[in-house]
């Protein structure tokens, strides 16, 4: 009897763990509409660390010009989030599974694909926080470029939204 209730307990305890890491709907707090206030960024050598820069990027034209993927507005309605980047607009599917953590996936264009076609894109993992109740944070991200003297940089930043 002590050994079907050891088992019952690992199997409850399985099931929460499981159960913990489904999606579930998208923060309330993020509905609306957030347009990109600006954009903190520090530069540093990719290969030994040293700090080049650090910076707060505030024209859409020089935010652009860090990242053409920064998303520049977001729409959020229900769990759809469209999403305006300097030369696109696309609207993913939106989920949480961790607290400021959201996965935004690609809405199909045709007709449905199969869960196992090698063309799906994996989801998007997007870390954000509220600063205050209309400031949104997301990040930090990454990205690395050669600068025009061929030094290795990498870009760590964040983006930092407004509420209309």
């Amino acid at each position: 009897m002590k050994i079907l209730k050891i088992v019952f307990v690992l199997l409850m305890l399985t099931g929460v763990k499981v159960w913990a890491q489904q999606p579930t709907s998208i923060d309330a707090r993020l509905q609306g509409t957030w347009h990109i206030r600006s954009v903190t960024a520090t530069y540093s050598h990719m290969q030994t660390g040293a700090l080049l820069q650090q910076k707060e990027i505030t024209a859409s034209d020089s935010i652009q010009r860090l990242s053409g993927s920064i998303f520049l507005r977001l729409e959020f309605a229900g769990n759809e989030c469209t999403a305006k980047q300097a030369y696109s607009r696309q609207t993913w599917s939106c989920t949480s599974r961790d607290t400021g953590v959201l996965e935004f996936k690609q809405l199909p264009l045709g007709p449905e694909k199969m869960p196992n076609d090698p063309q799906q894109q994996p989801p998007l993992r997007w870390p954000y926080r509220f600063d205050q109740p209309e400031q949104l944070t997301s990040g930090p991200f990454t990205i690395g470029y050669m600068d025009a003297s061929g030094k290795p940089v990498k870009v760590l930043y964040s983006c930092h939204y407004i509420k209309d």
